[in-house]
């Protein structure tokens, strides 16, 4: 069983059983697919994109339909904003600072246990975007794309694109 497996098996008993997402499931069967954890690592690391809105924008368009424009992704990255730069980002910080392999077995233990937390905090930003799909839908029908269902992945990469060019 891998760290992150068993640690998504921490995490899933910590939560409440009263607070489903089924924008947090989306993610965790995507980022469980082979090269879509590598590739959302790389452009977290070389263009600073949070990997959260980045599946938030796929799930957007795949299941709520949603096409968004510059304006909706600057609102999602507002709205999450305070998680990911108080709590978020320290907690990467300090996780990345320890060593991953080598050193003291506690110095392991604790990266192992921020780790935690780190994905703690994170499912918490994708709570607070998965409350924000509602008010999206209802406050912009306009945007509500009418393909058939299995051209929705068009919207999805779409709406990358979107988030793409506010980050370059």
């Amino acid at each position: 069983m891998t760290t992150h497996k068993i640690l998504l098996d921490r995490l899933s008993a910590l939560m409440p059983e009263d607070s489903p997402n089924p924008f947090w499931d989306y993610s965790l069967r995507l980022y469980s697919q082979p090269s879509v954890a590598q590739s959302c690592l790389e452009l977290q690391q070389e263009h600073n994109a949070d990997v959260n809105i980045i599946l938030f924008l796929l799930w957007l368009g795949e299941e709520r339909r949603l096409r968004v424009d510059p304006e909706t992704v600057k609102y999602c990255l507002n709205q999450t904003a305070a998680i990911r730069q108080q709590v978020i980002t320290p907690l990467r910080t300090a996780r990345k600072f320890l060593p991953k392999e080598s050193g003291p077995q506690n110095n392991r233990a604790l990266r192992t246990e921020i780790q935690l937390l780190e994905l703690w905090a994170e499912r918490i930003e994708q709570d607070l975007l998965f409350h924000i799909s509602d008010h999206l839908v209802t406050s912009f029908p306009d945007h509500i794309a009418d393909y058939p269902k299995e051209n929705l992945h068009n919207t999805a990469i779409e709406n990358l694109g979107v988030y793409a060019d506010l980050l370059s």
